[in-house]
C-alpha cells in the first residue's frame, strides 16, 4: 500500500489501528509519503512500514483509493510494482515489469544474500 500524505505533513495518517486492519486484509508493506504514529505497534505488526517521519499528532482523514498519486516525487499508479528494503523503496511502472526484470531482481537478491554487491 502506498499513501500520498503530503496534504497533511504535520499529522500521522497511519498507525496502530490501521496496521491491524491492513494485516487482516493481507497487506505486507506500507509506504507513506508523510508521517505515521504508534511506532511500537507498527514494528510489532510484522508489516514493513516506510515513512517520511513519525509524529504523535493525528489522525488526518480524507483522500481517495485507487487513483494515481505521488510518493517521494514519483507518480505511482494502481498495479505498479513497489519494492523496498531497509535502504529505500523503488517503484516500477507495471508496463515495465517483465520476466527479464524479475529474473535480474532475483539474481541481485541472491548475490546480496551471499554478501556480494554491485
Amino acid at each position: 500500500m502506498v499513501i500520498d500524505a503530503r496534504a497533511a505533513p504535520n499529522a500521522a495518517v497511519w498507525g496502530g489501528n490501521l496496521i491491524r486492519i491492513a494485516r487482516d486484509c493481507g497487506i505486507v508493506a506500507v509506504v507513506v509519503d508523510g508521517c505515521v504514529r504508534d511506532v511500537a505497534e507498527l514494528r510489532d505488526s510484522g508489516i514493513a512500514v516506510c515513512s517520511q517521519g513519525v509524529t504523535p499528532r493525528g489522525p488526518t482523514w480524507g483522500g481517495h483509493i485507487g487513483g494515481a498519486i505521488h510518493c517521494g516525487g514519483v507518480e505511482i499508479n494502481a498495479g505498479d510494482l513497489i519494492v523496498g528494503d531497509d535502504d529505500g523503496v523503488v517503484a516500477v511502472p507495471i508496463g515495465d515489469v517483465n520476466d527479464d526484470l524479475l529474473a535480474r531482481c532475483r539474481t541481485r537478491m541472491q548475490r546480496e544474500a551471499q554478501g556480494a554487491t554491485g
